[in-house]
């Protein structure tokens, strides 16, 4: 019987809808793939990345948009949304005698909500597997000096998080070996044709001289990403010659 798999990406927008396509990629042939998201998720990043490309899974919504966002955190109530999703989807595969894998694609999203709904997915998921996708682990293995209490509360909400509903983790972090409650480490998601050509076509597009040494803010510029830090140093970059500052993304006032 074909293995079920079952995904769980709320916002499916950026780097999230990359990780998806990369992990339909890889299931491609090998398990049912079904897709929990948001009701707006069509997109045309969307289209070129799944639909194009021939990975469109079995794609379950719940009645949410998330207020049109891009990135952020799940309140309670959402994530409760897709937690009753998944209800009816185990009842379907318990009722047929399935097991499947239940993956929550991005636990940065909604750590706290998660932890509200822990005990609800363990009962849900009582005969399945389920794990958890999470980008940053850092504070698993050692404590930021500058942030020790906040590394600590995240350590704790995480270990909490995981151990009330059994899941386990999956990251990306390769300091982290597989154990019990870690299931595996994913190769970094990234990937395409990063050849000597490719630069000069880039550097040649974008009219940068092929000695200029360019430093790259991607993603949504804000606090939290560090961007402040980065207009800090502005003015001590404009006086080096030959580095260009390339910023890609929204600016948060």
């Amino acid at each position: 019987m074909t293995k079920t798999v079952v995904l769980i990406e709320p916002l499916l927008r950026g780097s999230r809808l990359q990780i998806v396509a990369n992990f339909l990629s890889a299931l491609a042939g090998q398990a049912k793939v079904v897709l929990v998201t948001r009701k707006d998720y069509a997109s045309e990043h969307f289209s070129e990345l799944i639909v194009d490309a021939g990975l469109t899974p079995q794609i379950e919504t719940v009645d949410s948009d998330l207020g049109g966002a891009w990135m952020r955190n799940l309140t309670s109530d959402e994530c409760a949304l897709f937690v009753m999703r998944l209800a009816a989807l185990a009842r379907d595969l318990d009722a047929s005698g399935q097991s499947a894998s239940f993956v929550f694609m991005a636990l940065d999203d909604y750590l706290a909500a998660y932890l509200r709904h822990a005990l609800v997915l363990r009962r849900i998921t009582r005969n399945h597997e389920l794990y958890c996708v999470k980008y940053r682990v850092e504070y698993l293995f050692r404590l930021n000096p500058g942030l020790r209490l906040r590394s600590f509360v995240l350590r704790v909400l995480t270990s909490m998080a995981l151990g009330l509903s059994r899941a386990r983790l999956v990251t990306f972090d390769e300091r982290l070996q597989p154990g019990r409650r870690i299931a595996g480490v994913l190769p970094d998601p990234w990937f395409g044709d990063f050849s000597p050509r490719k630069r000069e076509q880039g550097r040649r597009m974008l009219g940068l001289a092929d000695d200029a040494f360019v430093l790259l803010s991607l993603g949504k510029q804000d606090r939290r990403k560090g961007f402040d830090f980065i207009l800090s140093l502005l003015p001590e970059l404009m006086r080096k010659e030959g580095v260009v500052l390339a910023i890609v993304g929204r600016i948060d006032k």
